[in-house]
């Protein structure tokens, strides 16, 4: 009984140390600190998330994180004083089509990447390290924060014109609207109370 037992918590830590290799095993993590490991033969994230050189990584680890509520994440990578030189890409979508929403490089302590994003509630997100610099184990961190919804939500405008446009209150509410003067027209794009 003894030696089943342990066989079966050695394939058990056989497949754990397995399971963050590609986007479709990736190891689903919560709010705290995970332990990450490089495995070589891993899946590399290709599509590229982070500005700068894409290098020459050989090697990936997978995490996804859904959370049951709308919540700003923060992930970082200098854990404990600990500041390894890890670059992060955050992606939505399946492992078949996957999108970028954000990635980091550097912008923790030290190397370290630290990365802000909002989840929605229900959304799978992928985390996908690559060893473009290190390919030293390291910890990372997922902290939950309240959500904080955007005070402007940004919306396509038509402001295009040959002159100079300017922000002033055109109707008297206390409001700055942009007004772009053209040669024949003004634009006037009303701010609404909302």
């Amino acid at each position: 009984m003894k030696k089943i037992f342990t066989f079966i918590l050695c394939g058990i830590g056989i497949y754990t140390l397995q399971a963050q290799t590609s986007c479709a095993t990736a190891i689903p993590v919560e709010m705290g600190v995970h332990n990450a490991f490089f495995t070589a033969g891993s899946e590399v994230p290709q599509l590229f998330c982070v500005t700068g050189s894409d290098g020459s990584p050989d090697m990936g680890i997978w995490y996804s994180f859904t959370s049951d509520e709308i919540i700003d994440v923060e992930l970082r990578t200098d854990v404990d004083g600990n500041t390894p030189d890890t670059r992060v890409r955050i992606y939505t979508g399946t492992c078949e089509g996957l999108v970028c929403l954000t990635g980091d490089d550097d912008s923790g302590d030290g190397y370290s990447s630290m990365v802000n994003f909002t989840a929605e509630a229900g959304v799978t997100y992928y985390i996908a390290f690559d060893n473009r610099w290190s390919s030293g184990n390291f910890q990372f961190q997922i902290t939950e924060y309240v959500y904080v919804p955007p005070m402007f939500i940004a919306e396509p405008v038509d402001v295009s014109g040959s002159y100079i446009m300017c922000v002033v209150d055109m109707n008297g509410d206390f409001l700055d609207d942009i007004v772009v003067p053209e040669a024949n027209a003004i634009k006037i794009l009303y701010q609404q109370a909302d």
